[in-house]
């Protein structure tokens, strides 16, 4: 027991520190025996396929927000190919006296285009080109990967996670069965029929089987936190 009563405390502690509090701050609100919250059995249905959850996932988005730079950088060194068009213009009045800045002949405009076209660079920027496709291709194959990644993670969340219910419903048959025993050794012992160590194995039995579900249950509660890792919440 104390050392049981050791790992309650200090994951007392850690919760309140997580939660931005001091250690102590969580004691008295946790320090009240309860049982474990409910698992709803069949809630997972209703959130949507695990595709279609995964734009929520951190490093999904990253790796698509660096495949949208790559095809940037790649639309740039292309657009470095083609020459370059520059328009000028001015627009302003030339007479020899004030008073004839108002006559139409006053008014003077000019106009002109520059193109340029450098031919001398052009491997260099070819090369360029060819540089920003690759860092493209490494961005999608990194984006593949990363999307084939977030989809094992969130199946196998969802798999652990059904798995784990199944596992704790059989574990609560078994305690309850444990726990019949137990009732009829006791019972049998009062009318004679057995000794003492028999209740006791009993006894034995169902404090296992109690032990056993409560990982259980634990562990089917962690198996839901995995899941809301995996699709990164917010559902």
């Amino acid at each position: 027991l104390p050392a049981l009563e050791t790992v309650l405390a200090r994951t007392r502690m850690r919760l309140a520190v997580l939660t931005g509090a001091a250690p102590t701050a969580l004691d008295a609100r946790l320090a009240e025996q309860k049982p474990l919250p409910g698992l709803p059995s069949t809630p997972l249905a209703a959130i949507g396929s695990p595709q279609s959850l995964l734009q929520r996932r951190p490093d999904v988005a990253a790796a698509e927000a660096q495949l949208r730079a790559a095809d940037a950088q790649g639309s740039a060194a292309r657009s470095r190919l083609w020459p370059s068009l520059t328009l000028s213009g001015s627009l302003g009045l030339n007479a020899g006296r004030i008073g004839d800045l108002g006559d139409s002949g006053a008014f003077v405009a000019n106009l002109g285009a520059n193109v340029l076209w450098s031919l001398i660079d052009n491997g260099q920027r070819q090369a360029q080109v060819g540089a920003a496709d690759a860092r493209r291709d490494a961005a999608l194959a990194q984006f593949d990967q990363t999307v084939l990644a977030a989809l094992e993670e969130t199946e196998g969340a969802f798999v652990n996670f059904n798995r784990s219910q199944q596992r704790t419903e059989h574990l609560f048959a078994a305690a309850k069965a444990a726990e019949g025993a137990s009732r009829i050794a006791r019972a049998r012992l009062e009318a004679g029929s057995i000794d003492f160590l028999v209740v006791l194995d009993a006894e034995r039995e169902l404090l296992l089987a109690r032990d056993r579900l409560a990982q259980g249950q634990t562990g089917a509660a962690l198996a839901l936190v995995g899941v809301y890792r995996a699709l990164a919440g917010g559902w």
